[in-house]
């Protein structure tokens, strides 16, 4: 039989007595950078692939608006025309990048970048507000809808945007093909573009094509 000294046994306690504090305040600090829920930085994050200069995709947004590209991947969507936002927030228009505030289930006309009020507060955003977004009464819009066509630069990204499509059951048809321009990530059928849509956004991938039509 192996004896345990009352050093060891002191020093084995006070090792999980300071793993316990440590998660604690990581839980505290709540789904924020640097938190399980977010993504990674590795150490070749600078080189690292960045989404197409086409169609959709968060990077032209953080070019613009100075914020934080991880943290638009992590908590901003992707609206198409003719569906309605998640939640209370702020609607970016994706040729001026300036942003009209929106209440939730608010119908958008165009399609659009989106942000909640709750990441914009948390985070301290700051958006450029448009002065004059204009109104449209009874407007009649057709629904975005599939296929949805998402491209990439690094196929490792195209293949977990795949899976996430999969398993979330958010799209149906759907396969990873090179393209001219890149990986391209299809998705033939949905009942959710804009869920699609904000899947590939959130993996570096641009969204070029919905519904037969090229953004």
């Amino acid at each position: 039989m192996t004896n345990v000294s009352d050093d060891s046994m002191g020093e084995g306690l006070s090792h999980l007595l300071t793993e316990s504090e440590l998660a604690e305040q990581q839980s505290a600090r709540g789904d924020v950078p640097g938190t399980p829920s977010w993504p990674i930085v590795s150490p070749t994050a600078l080189s690292e692939p960045v989404p197409p200069p086409v169609g959709l995709n968060w990077a032209q947004v953080s070019d613009r608006t100075g914020i934080e590209l991880r943290i638009l991947e992590h908590d901003g969507s992707i609206v198409l025309a003719g569906e309605y936002v998640p939640a209370p927030g702020f609607v970016i228009d994706p040729a001026t990048f300036l942003a009209r505030s929106a209440r939730i289930g608010a119908r958008v006309l165009y399609h659009s970048y989106f942000i909640g009020e709750l990441t914009a507060s948390e985070f301290g955003l700051a958006l450029s507000v448009d002065p004059d977004p204009g109104s449209v009464l009874n407007a009649v819009v057709r629904t975005a809808s599939a296929p949805v066509i998402g491209l990439f630069q690094d196929s490792a990204d195209a293949e977990r945007a795949r899976r996430q499509v999969m398993e979330g059951s958010v799209g149906y048809g759907v396969s990873v093909q090179q393209g001219s321009l890149g990986t391209e990530l299809r998705v033939a059928r949905t009942e959710n573009a804009g869920r699609v849509a904000t899947v590939i956004a959130c993996h570096h991938g641009a969204v070029i094509s919905v519904g037969g039509e090229s953004l």
